[in-house]
């Protein structure tokens, strides 16, 4: 396993997750319970943070096989549908995290890889919806 892992990448994505889900759930109009509400989500948030990136830090550490582009890929697609299907902060930011992690790494290992370029389109697109949905909904 590798002992350089950048932790950059999943402290920004959990941060901006719990960020965005904090804001969503405390702006005006507020009800009784947001701050219930709030707390409840922001603990799921650092959950599913917590097992996105310790399920993606021990893919892209293994020495013997690589992460691919197609991994990352279906991590990006798979947050771009959490955030159009259920209008989420939470899930969405974490997985287009995880999916630049993994593209990244892909890169650096196989030199290019399409699919990895793709994955990182898709999750700046992820990561840009769930902001305005933060913001308008």
């Amino acid at each position: 396993m590798t002992r350089n892992f950048d932790m950059r990448i999943p402290l920004i994505s959990t941060g901006l997750a719990l960020a965005l889900t904090a804001y969503s759930t405390l702006k005006p109009p507020r009800n009784s319970d947001a701050t219930r509400e709030t707390l409840i989500e922001l603990v799921i948030g650092i959950a599913v943070a917590a097992v996105t990136f310790l399920l993606t830090r021990r893919a892209v550490s293994r020495t013997d096989n690589p992460p691919s582009g197609r991994a990352a890929l279906v991590l990006a697609i798979t947050g771009l549908v959490s955030v159009l299907a259920f209008f989420l902060g939470i899930f969405s930011v974490a997985l287009a995290g995880a999916a630049l992690m993994v593209a990244l790494e892909a890169r650096r290992r196989h030199s290019s890889s399409r699919a990895a370029a793709a994955a990182i389109v898709v999750a700046a697109v992820t990561v840009i919806l769930s902001v305005l949905i933060a913001v308008v909904s």
